[in-house]
Formats: structure tokens, sequence, C-alpha cells
């Protein structure tokens, strides 16, 4: 999809697919964006559970949180 959008971008004109180029750009970076937010914000809740419990969280929980980070 992306490629035939691209491809009609092109036939309109540089300017046209300059600003396609843009979009796509722009999405990608808002979606990197939040997923790292996300992450983020999924660390500090870790933090604040095990602040909340006084003691740390067990290692083989937080591998499997890190492992999922990663698959993502």
């Amino acid at each position: 999809m992306i490629m035939q959008e691209s491809g009609k971008a092109a036939q309109a004109g540089f300017v046209v697919l300059l600003q396609f180029m843009a979009l796509i750009s722009l999405n990608l970076a808002i979606l990197t964006c939040c997923r790292s937010r996300f992450w983020m914000a999924a660390w500090v809740l870790m933090l604040l559970v095990e602040s909340v419990m006084r003691r740390d969280i067990k290692q083989e929980v937080k591998e499997r949180v890190y492992q999922q980070r990663s698959s993502f």
C-alpha cells in the first residue's frame, strides 16, 4: 500500500513525493515515541510497585517484562 501511494506521489511531482515521505517519517516518529513512553511508564510502574512492596520484584518477573518489551 505504501509503495502504491508513493508511486502516485512520485507521478504527481517531486514536492508531493517529499511531502509524502515527510508524512511517513512523522508517523514513524510518533509511533516510536508512543511505544517508548509506554515502556517507560511500565518501568516506572515496576519501580512504584517495588517501593510499595518495599522489596525487589523477582528477577524472573523483571526478565519476562524485558523480554516482552524487546518483542514489541
